[in-house]
């Protein structure tokens, strides 16, 4: 008999519920489909097939991505983990995508985006851009296409809150996934009442 142990430590400022949005490897979807117990419907905004040589440029952009940073009213909390270990290398990349998508749920009636999610897809095998062009697999879907469970790395992440009512605003979160053919490094952002739509 053998038995594992797992420990995810994240800052007690976060709920349980919004902690497990923070760590959930690539299952925000369904997690927050199974809570609602309805569609949690995926608009894409964009998905470019971007030069290889805009890597750098791209990863600079996602990683510094905030909001309500500058706002006078918004005390912004940030954590850090892990310095992020996106390949840089060109050689290591056969396609590169930038996407942006939102998730959506149709209960809420005020603010149906439950989840703005930009990200940066490195496409690192010909298996995966078949999946792509010639299937028409959705980028978010690849892992589960090729039957792969990707390694999970939290970066950052990130509780902003109204100064005055102390009032979650949003909460954020950049990580990577990644597998030998496939490596995303996505933010998201959550609107503070992700929990209370109903």
């Amino acid at each position: 008999m053998s038995s594992t142990r797992f420990t995810t430590c994240l800052p007690i400022d976060f709920d349980p519920l919004q902690r497990i949005l923070l760590t959930a490897n690539g299952n925000v979807q369904s997690i927050l489909s199974a809570y609602y117990n309805t569609t949690i419907s995926v608009t894409i905004i964009k998905n470019i097939l971007a030069p290889i040589t805009e890597m750098e440029t791209l990863l600079e952009r996602l990683i510094n991505t905030s909001s309500n940073h500058q706002h006078p009213n918004v005390i912004v909390n940030d954590w850090k983990f892990k310095d992020y270990a996106f390949t840089k290398s060109i050689q290591e990349c056969l396609q590169l995508y930038d996407r942006k998508v939102t998730l959506t749920c149709t209960l809420s009636t005020h603010n149906p985006t439950i989840c703005t999610a930009t990200s940066i897809i490195n496409i690192k095998s010909n298996t995966a851009i078949d999946y792509i062009t010639k299937q028409k697999v959705g980028i978010g879907q690849l892992f589960r296409y090729m039957n792969v469970l990707p390694e999970f790395t939290l970066i950052s992440c990130r509780l902003s809150r109204d100064a005055s009512t102390n009032e979650v605003i949003s909460f954020e979160r950049t990580y990577l996934l990644e597998s030998e053919q496939v490596e995303c490094l996505i933010h998201e952002v959550f609107p503070g009442n992700i929990f209370h739509l109903i």
